[in-house]
């Protein structure tokens, strides 16, 4: 049986389409966590920053594809891999005169550590109103999502803490007076913002590493919460809520139902 749907229909059909697209957006990339730190993770590290200006909503804004990342996050490394997009809303404004250093690093402490995984400077304001992409602000280290070494003892059970650091400079700082980065490696993240005169506006991080596991869609987790020594702070996130599958879900039927009832009107 051959359907022909009428104008208006047609224009019915595409309401509903519309209608049903939003919610679907919602659900693949929200708010909920989507990863979670697991009894593996033994050699846990403390993050050297923490959270700052962490309010909502936040004054820096990192968007993973998969996830809106709020500070104490766990992302698996797979996760993390792909490259997010930053956002900023300074209450002083953020216009063309207004330039920021940002950075991305690992403040473990060890031989090797702090390791830069992304860094920019001279981003202009403007640039930071909307979704920036980090390869558009001409970053001197591109972007790099964790890759612990494999192998190594205490590599498979380390929760490393990545460190989003946004400071604000006093002015543009010319290309020849910026510092030289020869290494990511023993990133002195707290003399390189020293030299660009770059005071930090707000920090969040994020716990990756081997033993993190994403968190399956079709159930709850209720692992226990990671405790960070020496200090005490607020656990890795490791509760899902289900209210945005379920308000898909119905969005779902809802949007099934409407184009049943425009092929019933049309046959």
């Amino acid at each position: 049986m051959k359907v022909s749907l009428s104008l208006s229909s047609q224009f019915l059909l595409a309401l509903a389409c519309i209608s049903y697209l939003p919610n679907l957006v919602a659900a693949q990339g929200g708010d909920d966590p989507i990863a979670e730190a697991s009894e593996r993770c033994t050699n846990i590290q403390t993050p050297a920053l923490g959270c700052l200006n962490d309010e909502d909503p936040p004054v820096f804004t990192v968007t993973y594809p998969d996830v809106n990342l709020k500070c104490k996050f766990a992302l698996t490394l797979e996760q993390s891999a792909k490259e997010p997009t930053v956002s900023l809303v300074d209450s002083t404004g953020t216009g063309d005169d207004d330039f920021y250093t940002i950075m991305l690093v690992d403040t473990a402490d060890s031989f090797v550590h702090p390791i830069l995984h992304y860094g920019a400077s001279n981003v202009r304001g403007s640039d930071l109103a909307g979704e920036l992409v980090l390869a558009d602000a001409n970053p001197f280290s591109g972007y790099r999502g964790p890759s612990p070494p494999k192998g190594l003892p205490g590599t498979e059970s380390l929760l490393a803490n990545y460190e989003w650091i946004v400071a604000k400079q006093e002015a543009f700082v010319e290309a020849s007076d910026l510092p030289v980065i020869e290494n990511n490696i023993k990133f002195g993240y707290e003399d390189y913002l020293a030299d660009v005169k770059g005071n930090i506006l707000s920090a969040m991080y994020f716990s990756s590493g081997y033993c993190v596991d994403e968190i399956k869609s079709d159930a709850p987790v209720t692992s226990a919460p990671v405790t960070l020594p020496p200090v005490t702070l607020s656990p890795v996130t490791t509760t899902r809520s289900s209210a945005t599958y379920h308000r898909t879900r119905a969005n779902f039927f809802s949007f099934l139902f409407s184009m049943v009832a425009v092929m019933v009107y049309t046959i």
